[in-house]
């Protein structure tokens, strides 16, 4: 389509990287058909007459098969998954279906021409003192969320390897803050409880992480897709620099002027959590795209969507 008319299919539509993502979509004046549960369909708005929903449940592959016939689309963004909050109680089971098998079955049920990417994580990493790159990072399967991901990743790469138009890429996002995070989240939760008068209990906060703004990371979703160069390749989604949790921490304590509420080693580290995270990005800066916001503009935006209001997802 010269510029033919783009279709895009977005799963997890409804989530914290997807609503930031059909946001950017509209703006572009995309067609973008949403994935949504179908515990939560009922009584959603349509915002734009370009973005309609379809209710699915992706678990199941008869209707990730109607879900595909119907919406026919020119791009994938797979954000459906599960296992990402800490207290996810998920079987197995759950987790083979929606974070394996989906990406395979959408893989295979692509018209020519369609790309997909499939949204895995920093957390497929080992930790590392140097920036981890794409082809070199060693992985982990510390937990099932990483394993699943991991899984998915080298699904993908295999059904890219059979196949000369390669389909998919696989982005692996690194730490990414903004408005509507989830409330369990680093920074809500120190809003949350500093504007409550409250002390924001913290492990030590010597982790160190790689930290983009969400509306960084859909551009990048978006420059995926439409990069055909990038197309069979993982990609880091990062911003190649790291700050330690409590730099982020303080930052948001000054703004609020509440340093001396930050509870620092109140709350133990995560069972095996990796000291440094930060990506190696010059695939994806090689390939021209470049983030918008600083370390420092991304940690404020957050602050300020929360104190004007914005309720975490």
């Amino acid at each position: 389509m010269g510029r033919e008319q783009r279709r895009w299919l977005i799963t997890g539509a409804d989530g914290f990287i997807g609503r930031h993502l059909r946001s950017l979509l509209r703006q572009y004046g995309e067609e973008v058909v949403c994935a949504i549960e179908p515990s939560t369909v009922t009584g959603k708005p349509h915002p734009s007459p370009n973005e309609k929903y379809c209710e699915a449940d992706l678990r199941s592959a008869g209707a990730v098969e109607s879900l595909m016939a119907a919406a026919q689309p020119t791009h994938i963004v797979n954000l459906a998954a599960i296992g990402i909050s800490p207290t996810s109680s998920e079987s197995t089971c759950d987790f083979v279906d929606l974070n394996v098998r989906l990406p395979g079955h959408l893989h295979a049920l692509m018209n020519p021409g369609c790309t997909l990417v499939q949204a895995g994580s920093m957390s497929q990493y080992q930790g590392s003192e140097k920036p981890i790159s794409e082809k070199d990072g060693a992985r982990t399967d510390r937990t099932l969320y990483a394993w699943s991901k991991n899984a998915a990743d080298s699904l993908l790469e295999s059904l890219d390897s059979r196949i000369e138009t390669k389909r998919s890429v696989r982005a692996r996002l690194f730490g990414v803050m903004g408005p509507g995070e989830p409330g369990h989240r680093l920074i809500p939760s120190i809003v949350g409880n500093l504007v409550g008068g409250g002390i924001a209990e913290l492990s030590d906060g010597t982790q160190v992480r790689d930290v983009l703004h969400v509306e960084d990371v859909v551009r990048a979703l978006f420059h995926l897709a439409t990069t055909p160069p990038l197309h069979g390749r993982a990609v880091n989604i990062g911003r190649g620099e790291g700050r330690s949790v409590r730099w982020i921490a303080e930052r948001v304590g000054r703004r609020l002027d509440g340093l001396e509420r930050l509870g620092f080693g109140a709350l133990p580290r995560r069972k095996g959590e990796p000291e440094v995270l930060v990506a190696d990005v010059g695939m994806l800066r090689s390939s021209g795209w470049t983030p918008r916001f600083s370390f420092e503009e991304s940690v404020d935006l957050t602050v300020d969507a929360l104190l004007g209001g914005e309720t975490p997802g």
